[in-house]
């Protein structure tokens, strides 16, 4: 963070998230990892709340949730391997949690991966999208990187040998961001909450406001129960297609109204250099 002007410590090291080392993650830790990148057995660990000295809470940007947001990595030097990115409603930046609340959020780096490949060859500034999930929102989510290398002999899970099998080197990151809910997952869930209410009281003719609405009633009434449950559901779903129309009139302004946040589009192939920088994210080191 102290690289891109956030008031944090300085982290000359920030590019050694890795665990301690292979000796150290795997021969005395068991294979465990710090979830940012610190050696397991080391307390505090430095990029962990609580005591960190760089787990300072900082949110480094608002997103909406689903969104497909960019990422740049910034890869020193390559392993072959891939990259995983997972992520934790935490919502307390005064305690980390453990590695289970990330494995529960993988991301996809594509439409159907949740691990993007570290080709040979492949250095530098590497920028690449990650999918949000389309029903998780978070006061502070911690994000998390981790590049698994593949550069290391050993058995695979077949009992042969081969390059990339076995234990690899690991490297972790982590960046605090927030994510808020979008206006479509608001009016889809008020949509279900109405549904689940009309399976309740679709009998009530008070419900509805005009004579259409009334012969409606009247008509579907008189067919058996699960029909008219459908047809209650197509009638709420027209609801919220209409009131989806509203909103897309509307966004634009509403948009301007809430410049202050951060939201990227849902799908930018590619940003411009300029926007990319703006999106970035920072992480902890």
């Amino acid at each position: 963070m102290w690289r891109v002007g956030y008031n944090s410590p300085v982290d000359e090291n920030d590019n050694q998230g890795y665990c301690g080392g292979f000796g150290v993650q795997f021969n005395r830790n068991n294979g465990k990892c710090g979830i940012c990148g610190d050696p397991w057995d080391v307390f505090p660990r430095p990029h962990e709340a609580p005591d960190g000295i760089y787990a300072n809470g900082i949110i480094t940007k608002t997103y909406t949730q689903g969104s497909l947001i960019p990422i740049i990595v910034d890869l020193s030097a390559n392993h072959r391997g891939h990259f995983i990115f997972k992520i934790c409603p935490n919502n307390n930046i005064f305690e980390d949690p453990s590695q289970s609340c990330l494995d529960k959020y993988p991301l996809k780096t594509g439409p159907a991966t949740l691990r993007y490949k570290v080709k040979e060859g492949l250095h530098g500034l590497i920028l690449l999208y990650v999918r949000l999930p389309s029903r998780l929102s978070c006061t502070q989510c911690i994000l998390q990187w981790t590049y698994v290398g593949g550069n290391n002999w050993g058995v695979c899970s077949n009992g042969t040998s081969g390059m990339g099998c076995g234990d690899q080197e690991h490297f972790r990151s982590c960046a605090d961001i927030r994510i808020i809910p979008s206006k479509l997952a608001i009016i889809l869930n008020e949509y279900l909450e109405e549904r689940d209410q009309m399976d309740e009281v679709y009998h009530d003719k008070d419900y509805f406001e005009d004579e259409e609405d009334q012969e409606t009633l009247e008509a579907l009434n008189s067919i058996g129960n699960d029909d008219h449950k459908r047809k209650m559901r197509q009638k709420l779903l027209g609801m919220l297609l209409d009131r989806m129309k509203e909103l897309i009139a509307t966004n634009e302004t509403q948009e301007d109204n809430e410049s202050e946040i951060d939201a990227p589009q849902m799908a930018i192939y590619p940003p411009s250099p300029t926007h990319i920088e703006e999106k970035r994210l920072t992480n902890r080191h």
